[in-house]
Protein backbone atom coordinates (compact mmCIF):
# COMPACT_ATOMS: atom_id res chain seq x y z
CA UNK A 1 0.00 0.00 0.00
CA UNK A 2 0.99 3.59 -0.42
CA UNK A 3 1.38 6.27 2.24
CA UNK A 4 -1.98 7.84 1.36
CA UNK A 5 -3.77 4.53 1.89
CA UNK A 6 -2.17 4.06 5.31
CA UNK A 7 -3.16 7.61 6.27
CA UNK A 8 -6.75 6.89 5.28
CA UNK A 9 -6.71 3.67 7.32
CA UNK A 10 -5.54 5.58 10.40
CA UNK A 11 -8.22 8.18 9.79
CA UNK A 12 -10.91 5.48 9.63
CA UNK A 13 -9.55 3.50 12.59
CA UNK A 14 -9.54 6.58 14.82
CA UNK A 15 -12.81 8.02 13.41
CA UNK A 16 -10.98 11.18 12.41
CA UNK A 17 -12.82 13.57 10.12
CA UNK A 18 -10.13 16.09 9.17
CA UNK A 19 -6.52 16.08 8.08
CA UNK A 20 -5.79 18.55 10.87
CA UNK A 21 -6.90 15.98 13.45
CA UNK A 22 -4.94 13.28 11.63
CA UNK A 23 -1.76 15.40 11.72
CA UNK A 24 -2.22 15.98 15.46
CA UNK A 25 -2.81 12.25 16.06
CA UNK A 26 0.35 11.33 14.14
CA UNK A 27 2.42 14.14 15.67
CA UNK A 28 3.30 15.75 12.34
CA UNK A 29 2.62 19.15 10.81
CA UNK A 30 -0.29 19.72 8.45
CA UNK A 31 2.26 20.79 5.81
CA UNK A 32 3.99 17.40 6.09
CA UNK A 33 0.65 15.63 5.87
CA UNK A 34 -0.18 17.64 2.78
CA UNK A 35 3.13 16.56 1.22
CA UNK A 36 2.18 12.92 1.87
CA UNK A 37 -1.29 13.45 0.41
CA UNK A 38 0.12 15.10 -2.72
CA UNK A 39 2.55 12.23 -3.25
CA UNK A 40 5.68 14.35 -2.86
CA UNK A 41 7.02 12.13 -0.08
CA UNK A 42 6.50 8.70 1.41
CA UNK A 43 6.22 8.54 5.17
CA UNK A 44 9.47 8.23 7.07
CA UNK A 45 10.44 5.25 9.21
CA UNK A 46 9.28 6.76 12.50
CA UNK A 47 5.85 7.57 11.11
CA UNK A 48 5.60 4.07 9.61
CA UNK A 49 6.20 2.62 13.08
CA UNK A 50 3.53 4.94 14.57
CA UNK A 51 1.05 3.83 11.90
CA UNK A 52 1.81 0.17 12.67
CA UNK A 53 1.06 0.77 16.35
CA UNK A 54 -2.14 2.69 15.68
CA UNK A 55 -3.43 0.07 13.24
CA UNK A 56 -2.17 -2.79 15.43
CA UNK A 57 -0.26 -4.25 12.48
CA UNK A 58 2.70 -6.64 12.65
CA UNK A 59 5.96 -4.90 13.46
CA UNK A 60 7.85 -4.01 10.33
CA UNK A 61 5.04 -4.60 7.84
CA UNK A 62 4.33 -0.92 7.08
CA UNK A 63 8.04 -0.16 7.15
CA UNK A 64 8.73 -2.85 4.52
CA UNK A 65 5.80 -1.71 2.42
CA UNK A 66 6.95 1.91 2.40
CA UNK A 67 10.50 0.87 1.57
CA UNK A 68 9.13 -1.15 -1.35
CA UNK A 69 7.42 2.02 -2.61
CA UNK A 70 10.64 4.03 -2.29
CA UNK A 71 12.97 1.69 -4.12
CA UNK A 72 13.78 2.29 -7.76
CA UNK A 73 14.44 -1.40 -8.41
CA UNK A 74 11.23 -3.29 -9.36
CA UNK A 75 12.72 -6.65 -8.37
CA UNK A 76 13.61 -5.35 -4.90
CA UNK A 77 10.13 -3.88 -4.52
CA UNK A 78 8.55 -7.27 -5.26
CA UNK A 79 10.79 -8.99 -2.71
CA UNK A 80 10.05 -6.41 -0.01
CA UNK A 81 6.30 -6.62 -0.61
CA UNK A 82 6.42 -10.43 -0.52
CA UNK A 83 8.29 -10.33 2.81
CA UNK A 84 5.75 -7.86 4.19
CA UNK A 85 2.83 -10.11 3.22
CA UNK A 86 4.52 -13.21 4.66
CA UNK A 87 5.26 -11.36 7.87
CA UNK A 88 1.64 -10.26 8.23
CA UNK A 89 0.33 -13.75 7.45
CA UNK A 90 2.79 -15.36 9.88
CA UNK A 91 1.87 -13.01 12.72
CA UNK A 92 -1.84 -13.63 12.09
CA UNK A 93 -1.29 -17.40 12.18
CA UNK A 94 0.63 -17.16 15.45
CA UNK A 95 -2.09 -15.02 17.01
CA UNK A 96 -4.74 -17.55 16.03
CA UNK A 97 -2.69 -20.44 17.42
CA UNK A 98 -2.04 -18.69 20.72
CA UNK A 99 -5.66 -17.65 21.12
CA UNK A 100 -6.79 -21.25 20.64
CA UNK A 101 -4.12 -22.57 23.01
CA UNK A 102 -5.08 -20.12 25.74
CA UNK A 103 -8.79 -20.88 25.68
CA UNK A 104 -10.16 -23.15 28.39
CA UNK A 105 -11.14 -26.68 27.38
CA UNK A 106 -14.85 -25.88 27.83
CA UNK A 107 -14.70 -23.05 25.33
CA UNK A 108 -13.00 -25.24 22.73
CA UNK A 109 -15.58 -27.96 23.33
CA UNK A 110 -18.41 -25.53 22.65
CA UNK A 111 -19.55 -25.07 26.25
CA UNK A 112 -20.02 -21.57 27.53
CA UNK A 113 -18.77 -21.37 31.08
CA UNK A 114 -19.83 -23.40 34.12
CA UNK A 115 -23.29 -24.21 32.77
CA UNK A 116 -24.41 -27.80 32.42
CA UNK A 117 -26.18 -28.70 29.19
CA UNK A 118 -28.35 -31.23 31.04
CA UNK A 119 -30.25 -28.59 32.99
CA UNK A 120 -33.63 -27.64 31.56
CA UNK A 121 -35.29 -24.36 32.34
CA UNK A 122 -39.02 -23.81 32.67
CA UNK A 123 -40.49 -20.68 31.18
CA UNK A 124 -43.47 -19.04 32.84
CA UNK A 125 -46.20 -17.59 30.68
Amino acid sequence: MKTIEYLDLVKAAKSITSDYQLAKTLGISTARLSSYRNGRYDMDELLALKVENILNMPSGSVLLDIQANRTKCPEAAKVLQAISKKLAAGILSLCLCFSMALQPEQARAGQNGPFNDNIHYAYLK
